[in-house]
């Protein structure tokens, strides 16, 4: 993918595979515990060998370091199984927020995502009114194992 703006880019790690190994370590580090840390190892291993356009992942670079990481996935551990893709493991490094990297980050993955053929794009957050300013939807609950949380959706046929 091209640059963004001035020395930012997104990448999706399937197509880069030589930078799988950094790329997956980052997303890992940011999300996983030691519990959880096997789970997205074999998820990033399994990804990178399927030929189904989700789940996919990727990274936002600045200056070609990576600064942030999203996925899109079938589901985001929760009981609202029924709908997919989900915008997924959102993450800015601390040094870098606010400077707007996360909302360059989502818009670029959920148009990957409308790209991909997906009118619909879910996100499970408690961070409702930041992503109502994104385009989001708030239309009800999903519950993950550690509990509730809210379900929004982006549909490409609002725009």
């Amino acid at each position: 993918m091209e640059a963004i703006q001035n020395g930012i880019s997104f990448k999706l790690l399937k197509d880069y595979p030589q930078y799988f190994s950094e790329w997956s370590s980052f997303i890992i580090s940011a999300w996983a515990s030691e519990t959880t840390k096997p789970l997205y190892e074999d998820h990033f291993k399994w990804m990178m060998q399927s030929d189904n356009v989700i789940p996919t992942w990727g990274v936002l670079l600045k200056d070609n370091e990576v600064i942030g990481c999203c996925g899109l996935i079938v589901n985001d551990f929760n009981s609202r199984m029924d709908v997919w893709p989900y915008l997924a493991a959102v993450y800015i490094d601390e040094s870098q927020r606010g400077a707007g990297h996360a909302k360059t980050m989502i818009n670029t993955m959920v148009q990957i995502g409308f790209d991909l053929g997906f009118k619909d794009i879910y996100c499970a957050s408690d961070l409702v009114e930041f992503y109502e300013s994104l385009g989001f939807k708030h239309i009800g609950k999903t519950y993950h194992p550690w509990g509730e949380n809210e379900l929004l959706v982006i549909s490409s046929l609002e725009e």
